[in-house]
């Protein structure tokens, strides 16, 4: 058996016994000169049991439809790495461990929204099981959701009662997110020429009927939340007018928009995320929930006491030994290794020091642990030979009290730790603090517990300059190590606000006896080395953007960049000549750079990036990530930014020990972003 377009056998199977359980007869094995492919999206093939297209290729294949130009294509291609020629047959299917195809269904027949792979025939047959349901099709009326029933019901039937039936049908034998939003009554369901439904005119007829379906409009609220809800709806969707029972996406919002929404919430202090969204599409509802994660967001904040938390971190201080500065420190524990930074810190310190590591991560086994360090090594372009036996893994996670880790194991950690180097960190700049708060603050509060047990141990604590952004405009230039930060509460952006609770609870602990260093760089960009790794974070997205549009926003903004292996290096120094002092930090490059030089720097190296009006700029932004970042981070324009220049004298001191140079941002170490991405 196989489609017409393959000379009408392709595959094979010998039925023998069928599990009564059996969903299908399996579809077989090629025939001999036929190929069958199971691809993905990006027409790579699919690993045993996984859902992909079915692709037909052989000496079978047709030659394409009769004077039909576009639909063979369509459906007759070229495969773009082998050059094989393929029938794409509409079909879903994995390969089993027989190597015998499955078939799951039809391409047309699955849908995917909000990550889930739906099968509407799934949906169909649970309603079908409705007695007063004659026939049904579903079908998907937006690309971001929104699944729309057709029936055709017995005589005589209140479809009202059936819709309700439906419902709790539904609700009781399927997920959420497989939920039909609507239901609609026809007479007969549309058929193609070979009497199957015909999804596409389903979907045309659906639609015209939703339309007709007007709901009574009803203006927002007169409160905060319902008039500052309806203003971002204005604005995001260029709508002059919202009710209380419109639909986001059926107003014109994309899954894509969703993230400025977001961003936009984030910005208006709401305690959002990207699923309270999708989940609350309606305006109303929408409202509702965001007012409720707004109440319990202010009673969380309020029950926030870092005092007290730092005094519960500390209670083991009663027991412990006092630090000994005398001492050799052999053993080091090194948070958040397989991270951005936490890997060339890690191989900093293995490349320069006789330290043993314990690395504290989330992991499955120790095995697991080597083989994530040696995996965000080779993302880097770092060696990947990790020595185990300078390495100890430690499967743990931040967030919990005493790491999650048994007493037996905790207080053998606690003995053998010597100094920590605590560089974990959630580094999302649009989450709310709730999501940060775990790792950030409470992460913080586990490493002080640690410290202060068995016998005191001293802390290098990696903040950020960042917390430094919410000090006034005419805060004397530049800004010196010791000056002290805003309180947290008076802080919007949620990243720098777990930084400066971070740094707070560790300054507490400072005060009773704890000798912690506070390591503060600035944006991490790529290595200094030739071809360096260019993570892909916000500097990153913020100049392909602008890239992509030929145009930077005019400013008075300063930046401070510093590469990873720099700060890497800085920190290792610290380490090194600086144990047991309770001192600040600024991991900074020299000065920080005005916008306009770096993308002077930019066009000199090939780039043609013009200065334009922020608000010009920003309505010129087609990159959803950036246009939220900005929102987020520039509500009051480029120079509200709050970046200033940064004393850096007591790094210098520690670089002048070890014969380190300082490092300045030049027009040649951003070579590497432009030779890789000018034509991005």
């Amino acid at each position: 058996m196989a489609p017409t377009e393959t000379a009408i056998w392709c595959v094979q199977h010998t039925v023998k016994d069928i599990a009564d359980d059996a969903a299908s007869v399996p579809y077989g094995k090629p025939l001999a000169n036929h190929q069958i492919h199971i691809l993905n999206d990006r027409l790579e093939p699919c690993p045993t049991w996984v859902t992909g297209e079915m692709y037909i290729a052989g000496d079978g294949l047709a030659l394409g439809y009769l004077n039909d130009k576009q639909k063979t294509a369509e459906l007759f291609i070229k495969h773009p790495q082998t050059g094989e020629r393929l029938y794409r047959s509409g079909d879903l299917g994995c390969i089993m461990d027989d190597g015998i195809i499955a078939i799951q269904g039809r391409e047309d027949g699955q849908v995917k929204i909000n990550g889930h792979r739906i099968e509407l025939g799934e949906i169909e047959s649970t309603i079908a099981a409705h007695p007063a349901v004659k026939d049904v099709a579903v079908v998907n009326l937006s690309t971001d959701g929104n699944l729309a029933a057709a029936l055709v019901v017995k005589e005589v039937t209140n479809s009202e009662i059936i819709f309700s039936e439906l419902g709790t049908l539904l609700n009781d034998k399927l997920p959420k997110y497989m939920l039909p939003t609507h239901f609609f009554t026809l007479d007969t369901l549309p058929l193609s020429q070979n009497s199957k439904v015909d999804r596409k005119q389903l979907k045309v007829q659906l639609t015209q009927l939703q339309q007709q379906l007007t709901t009574q409009y009803e203006a927002p609220f007169d409160n905060h939340v319902e008039r500052t809800v309806a203003q971002i709806w204005r604005d995001l969707l260029n709508v002059t007018e919202v009710s209380r029972h419109d639909d986001f996406f059926q107003l014109g919002g994309t899954s894509l928009n969703a993230i400025n929404l977001l961003s936009a919430f984030l910005a208006a202090g709401f305690d959002a995320d990207i699923d309270l969204i999708f989940n609350h599409a309606v305006f109303s509802e929408m409202s509702e929930a965001l007012a409720k994660a707004n109440e319990a967001k202010q009673a969380w904040l309020e029950s926030i006491d870092l005092n007290s938390m730092a005094t519960e971190a500390l209670e083991g201080l009663a027991d412990a030994l006092p630090y000994d500065s005398n001492s050799e420190p052999k053993t080091l524990l090194l948070t958040g290794s397989t991270g951005y930074l936490g890997s060339y810190v890690l191989r900093e310190i293995l490349d320069t020091t006789d330290y043993r590591i314990l690395c504290l991560m989330r992991c499955d086994d120790i095995q697991h642990g080597f083989s994530r360090l040696e995996q965000a090594a080779a993302e880097k372009g770092l060696p990947t030979a990790i020595p185990h036996e300078r390495i100890q893994i430690i499967s743990g996670t931040m967030s919990e009290p005493y790491f999650g880790l048994s007493n037996t194991d905790y207080q053998a950690l606690s003995a053998q730790v010597d100094v920590i180097v605590h560089n974990a960190s959630i580094i999302n700049l649009m989450d709310p603090l709730s999501a940060l708060y775990p790792t950030n603050v409470e992460g913080a509060r586990e490493i002080i517990r640690l410290a202060s047990s068995h016998q005191v141990k001293p802390v290098h604590y990696i903040s950020t300059i960042g917390v430094h952004h919410a000090l006034p405009s005419d805060v004397p230039q530049p800004v010196v190590e010791h000056t002290q930060v805003v309180p947290w509460r008076e802080v919007e952006l949620t990243y720098e606000q777990s930084k400066i609770m971070a740094e707070t609870l560790f300054t507490e602990a400072r005060r009773h006896g704890v000798p912690v260093n506070i390591l503060r760089p600035g944006t991490i960009t790529w290595a200094t080395t030739e071809t360096p790794f260019i993570n892909d974070d916000a500097f990153l997205k913020f100049y392909r953007a602008c890239l992509n549009i030929h145009a930077y926003p005019a400013s008075e903004l300063a930046v401070n960049i510093v590469p990873v292996d720099y700060v890497a290096t800085c920190i290792t120094a610290i380490v090194k000549g600086a144990t047991g002092q309770n001192s600040n930090f600024h991991l900074v490059s020299d000065q920080s750079t005005d916008v306009a030089q770096i993308y002077n720097w930019f066009n000199e190296l090939g780039c043609d990036i013009q200065p334009l009006n922020f608000i010009t700029w920003k309505d010129k932004l087609n990159d959803n990530f950036v246009r939220s970042f900005v929102e987020l981070y520039f509500k009051q324009g480029m120079d509200s930014g709050g970046h200033h220049q940064y004393a850096t004298d007591n790094l210098k001191s520690i670089l002048a020990q070890f014969s380190l140079p300082n490092f300045a941002v030049s027009r040649d170490y951003l070579k590497p972003l432009t030779q890789k991405y000018n034509n991005a």
